[in-house]
């Protein structure tokens, strides 16, 4: 296979000419990726040295070898010159703003200005117009004092799961939340704290969170003064984090809470592990800051393993190190990704779990018995062994962290979903309405609806339904950027309603718990929230889970995320749209190629072709790139 050609339109391939696809004869040249670049950084560099001019006199651009004066103004410019590596190993060199940056920050301080007074606005947009934002007061009363994201997730470098290539490497990222949303998520705004070579564990984890938050407190406020383009000689920068943001497992070892099998397994309240199908959520006590973080410091201070075990297992909490950073909240302040929680979890165990789509004909007749599997008894108690050691010097490390189960069949590791394949050997049983001979949907009532509903067998589609869905996944007309199933389920709700709504009153049972879920994910996946859409959220989330053990019931059973997602409504009113966090886009950049253009420019080893071991590759490639 060739090499990729990238067109190349700088001031020396301008002049060049190429004839493109319709014949047409276009100014460019295509170039390799390592020319392309090189060009790039060429022409900015021209650039910046024309505006030099306006700024400092040719003598001071001189190298002081030469003869020309070393002035700190001259200095940082030169710095400026340099290209921006896709790596900083360090936060001061990525606070000391690289050029265009501040102009950057000047236009978003300028707007916390113009609303500094102003109520938060009914429709929020941007974490900048929520609760979250306002709740840091006078600190945003300085263009240089920054807000960060903090995000924590585990990747497979290579992107090839099913092929057999199962690696893991943890990355821990920081992004600005001042700069403008267009303009916050670019690689080169992206600060990447460190990573975690292999899977996630709680010794690796603790010992980089501890340089982590020594780090970010030599940022508190008022700062540190750092030179920065537009001030050469020296300003106040300070930096803190706000929202965490991570999957289950990532939010246990990071923020330091228990398995989620713990007596109290959630985050944000005190519910029991043995109370999580109660939807009463107004009448669930939630945790409060300065108890966790005493909890935390109590287990902290406790000399022996089994004091530890007993304290965490009792309050489901751990210290940690990003307990010590200053203004962090362990409670407010913590994200459950809405990638990771609601498209990785409910929707893809509603896909799998409950319908059966991509459900593998071998774990068909187990799925009674293994839709239990999601809490185990055994990951606690490996997980108290583990943290027992969290802190202090251990004789051996633990060689890994149990895995949370996911949100899907044990055991599976399907390509693509069933209605991808023409060929594939489908159960034919009947549609709900004729599900295991019940009786025509007239003959029911209200009140025994759901009586029946328990009887039922495993649901599945029926052969015609499958090949209804196949034919619109294949006739439907998509945007070339939108992907199919099961990259996309965006499908679903076209179909859906064509198969159900005069089916009769069961199988609009099904239609009715089928129309909350995409509700709710339509509320979760918008760019612009209220609280009135959070509650709206609310309702729709608890009418689906209440209906769930009627209409699924040898499948369905409660787990941890069903009810995190139930915490979604009032994240939404505190910290605005979840999608605009731009978990994806983080996901998307790491784990499916720019990853890659990260650490391998030039000198690196790893790619998606290499069979060695990861950490020893990414260690070189890292001292390379930086």
């Amino acid at each position: 296979m060739p090499p990729k050609r990238f067109l190349c339109i700088c001031t020396k391939c301008v002049i060049l000419t190429h004839i493109d696809d319709t014949g047409q004869i276009r100014p460019g040249n295509f170039v390799s990726r390592t020319t392309f670049r090189e060009h790039e950084d060429r022409d900015r560099i021209h650039a910046l040295t024309q505006q030099a001019t306006s700024i400092f006199s040719a003598e001071e651009l001189q190298n002081p070898e030469t003869g020309g004066q070393n002035l700190p103004e001259a200095q940082v410019f030169q710095q400026a010159l340099a290209p921006i590596t896709g790596l900083c190993t360090a936060l001061a060199a990525w606070l000391s703003l690289h050029v265009g940056i501040e102009d950057h920050l000047e236009q978003s301080f300028q707007q916390e200005q113009a609303r500094q007074n102003m109520p938060v606005p009914e429709t929020m947009r941007d974490i900048q117009d929520s609760p979250a934002w306002r709740s840091l007061g006078n600190y945003l009363l300085t263009r240089y004092h920054l807000v960060f994201a903090f995000y924590v997730d585990w990747f497979n470098p290579f992107t090839m799961k099913i092929a057999g290539q199962v690696l893991s490497f943890g990355v821990i990222i920081l992004y600005c939340l001042n700069l403008p949303i267009e303009v916050r998520f670019r690689l080169e705004n992206i600060f990447i704290v460190g990573i975690i070579p292999g899977d996630p564990d709680i010794w690796t984890t603790t010992h980089i969170l501890i340089s982590f938050a020594e780090m970010m407190n030599k940022f508190a406020s008022p700062g540190e003064k750092l030179q920065t383009f537009r001030n050469p000689l020296g300003v106040l920068v300070a930096a803190r984090i706000l929202p965490l943001i991570a999957d289950l497992q990532a939010l246990r070892k990071v923020a330091g809470y228990m398995a989620f099998n713990a007596t109290q397994f959630c985050t944000w309240c005190l519910l029991k592990i043995e109370d999580i199908e109660d939807l009463n959520y107004r009448s669930w006590a939630l945790r409060n800051s300065a108890t966790v973080s005493a909890q935390a410091q109590a287990w902290h201070n406790a000399i022996s393993a089994t004091k530890k075990n007993a304290l965490s297992k009792d309050s489901g909490v751990r210290w940690s190190p990003i307990h010590d950073i200053i203004g962090f909240d362990p409670v407010l302040h913590i994200v459950l990704g809405f990638m990771h929680n609601w498209l990785e979890g409910i929707l893809a165990r509603h896909l799998r779990f409950l319908w059966g789509i991509g459900r593998p004909k071998t774990a068909q007749v187990k799925d009674n018995k293994s839709a239990n599997v999601d809490i185990d008894d055994g990951g606690y108690d490996s997980e108290l062994t583990e943290t027992s050691f969290a802190g202090s010097e251990p004789a051996e490390a633990p060689d890994s962290d149990p895995e949370i189960v996911p949100d899907s069949v044990p055991g599976s590791t399907p390509t693509q979903m069933d209605v991808d394949d023409e060929n594939s050997d489908h159960s034919t049983t009947p549609t709900p309405e004729t599900y295991l001979g019940i009786p025509p949907p007239d003959s029911l009532n209200e009140e025994d609806e759901f009586e029946v509903l328990d009887e039922l067998g495993m649901f599945n589609f029926s052969s015609i339904e499958l090949g209804a869905i196949r034919t619109c996944i294949r006739n439907i007309s998509l945007p070339t950027w939108v992907a199919r199933p099961p990259g996309n389920l965006v499908i679903f709700p076209l179909i859906i309603p064509e198969l159900w709504w005069d089916k009769g009153n069961i199988a609009m049972k099904f239609l009715e718990n089928f129309h909350n879920l995409v509700a709710c994910t339509n509320i979760l996946s918008s760019f612009s929230t209220s609280n009135a859409e959070a509650d709206i959220y609310t309702d729709h989330y608890v009418r689906y889970r209440r209906a769930l053990p009627h209409l699924f019931p040898i499948k369905f059973k409660s787990v941890p995320n069903h009810h995190f997602a139930m915490h979604n409504g009032p994240l939404l009113k505190f910290w605005g749209p979840l999608a605009a966090l731009k978990q994806q886009m983080i996901c998307h950049l790491l784990c499916y190629g720019k990853w890659l253009d990260v650490v391998d420019l030039k000198h690196s080893s790893v790619t998606h072709k290499v069979q060695g071991d990861l950490p020893t590759n990414w260690q070189k490639s890292f001292s390379h790139t930086v």
